[in-house]
């Protein structure tokens, strides 16, 4: 019969390992009682596989890790014993999204304050350009912002077209999003280099009310125009 050790790492078709498999195993959308049970019991087998020397570094097809797919789903149990088992926090998958992208993406405030006390890089971007607080922002996922804002992460980066966490925020009308980065800098008036946007001319052009009288409450500039001529105004009014 073959060892536990040559056969805790086989994988399906498209990849994934036990260990994979249970470290994800929250995407199911259970009830919340249910959810809870998934959790512990989710634990309870990852813990398992590691004792069976299942291999925390290994990746699926599309270069999914364990640690990506425990943040990806919000198990911050999952995630503390694959850190302390020694998955890399920054590994990345084929999209380049490490962890706490995943965490940022879907709104786990609780992990990714785990992930970046366990010095997960909070200004690491994708090909895009993308960082965790522009994902986070552009989610509305306020409790991840602050993590992010209060371990450092820049709030006046932006992507070389001038995209910034404040755009990203203002452009779906996040405004309690939008306040947040207001509060640790982002810049009110700075054009995006790719249109010559503001953030309150994006906003006005998404017909969004609360974050363009917070832009304005807060001193964005109503006049100013593109080079179309066209005003925060003119954009509102054709929205």
């Amino acid at each position: 019969q073959p060892a536990v050790a040559d056969t805790v790492d086989v994988a399906t078709a498209a990849g994934m390992t036990a260990l994979m498999l249970a470290a994800g195993s929250l995407r199911s959308g259970l009830t919340d009682g249910r959810a809870g049970e998934a959790r512990h019991d989710s634990v309870g087998t990852v813990r398992a596989l590691l004792r069976a020397k299942a291999d925390v570094q290994k990746r699926s097809t599309r270069g999914s890790m364990p640690l990506g797919l425990a943040a990806e789903v919000g198990s911050t149990e999952v995630t503390q014993v694959l850190l302390e088992a020694g998955a890399q926090v920054d590994a990345r998958d084929q999209l380049e999204y490490s962890p706490l992208q995943l965490g940022c993406e879907n709104g786990h405030a609780e992990v990714v304050r785990l992930l970046l006390a366990n010095q997960a890089d909070s200004e690491q971007a994708r090909h895009n350009g993308w960082t965790p607080l522009m994902t986070a922002a552009y989610n509305g996922c306020t409790g991840v912002v602050l993590a992010l804002t209060t371990h450092g992460a820049d709030a006046k980066r932006a992507k070389q077209s001038g995209f910034s966490p404040l755009i990203a925020a203002v452009y779906n009308g996040f405004d309690e999003t939008a306040r947040l980065l207001l509060d640790h800098g982002a810049p009110l008036n700075e054009r995006m280099r790719k249109g010559d946007w503001t953030p309150l001319m994006v906003s006005a052009s998404q017909g969004h009310v609360k974050t363009t009288a917070l832009l304005l409450q807060r001193g964005a500039r109503i006049d100013e125009a593109k080079p179309n001529g066209l005003t925060p105004l003119i954009l509102a009014a054709a929205a």
